[in-house]
């Protein structure tokens, strides 16, 4: 019950603060931030997820390929599972505590988990790889999308943009998760798409652009 307690109260006391370093850095992005907060911590990890909703949408019943790096124990696989009509998903991951991991989660059981959970499942495809290592069992203009969730750093997550970019199809989805409550998910968002010209979308908590 005191962990329960202290994890939340943690939360609020991270999420403020990133709330706080918004407003400072885009203003604007803090005025849309703002309404959708309300001290509504639950917002941040509900499922569906906007960007797959937004893919439901876009994609319009096709058939798609996609992947998801980050995947933990599957919830938002699931989720991605239920919504679009999946051809077939790659789920990556390392499943393992490694040194710049933000959280201490218990990756062996959660591993485990995602065997049993998704062992029946010809449209599930399992990488047990670190990102940089996964892209070689994906083709170059295979992906209809890929959801990207996993090291919240920003070197990690502007690297994870650069090495999935080519992966997706011309016309196909990048997002991810978190742009909220993690501002190296937003800096490096910021940063690929100012380079590369695009514009992206917030949904709190998911970021996305169309390739």
């Amino acid at each position: 019950m005191i962990k329960k307690l202290l994890k939340k109260k943690t939360e609020k006391i991270r999420y403020n603060s990133v709330l706080l370093i918004v407003k400072r850095i885009t203003p604007s992005l803090y005025q849309k931030i703002l309404p959708l907060i309300n001290n509504n911590v639950k917002l941040l990890s509900r499922v569906p997820r906007p960007s797959i909703l937004f893919m439901k949408e876009y994609f319009n019943q096709n058939f798609v390929i996609g992947a998801e790096i980050g995947v933990n124990k599957g919830k938002n696989a699931k989720s991605i599972l239920k919504e679009l009509n999946v051809e077939k998903l790659y789920l990556i991951d390392v499943w393992f505590n490694y040194k710049e991991i933000q959280a201490n989660r218990p990756q062996k059981s959660n591993f485990k988990f995602i065997l049993n959970e998704f062992k029946d499942d010809k449209q599930i495809k399992i990488i047990r790889e670190l990102s940089k290592n996964a892209i070689k069992f994906v083709k170059d203009n295979s992906l209809d999308f890929v959801y990207i969730d996993a090291n919240h750093l920003f070197e990690f997550v502007y690297q994870d943009i650069n090495l999935w970019y080519n992966k997706v199809k011309k016309g196909g989805i990048i997002a991810g998760h978190d742009v909220f409550g993690h501002i190296g998910v937003l800096k490096a968002v910021k940063k690929f798409c100012k380079e590369n010209k695009y514009l992206f979308n917030i949904e709190i908590p998911d970021w996305y652009f169309i390739k």
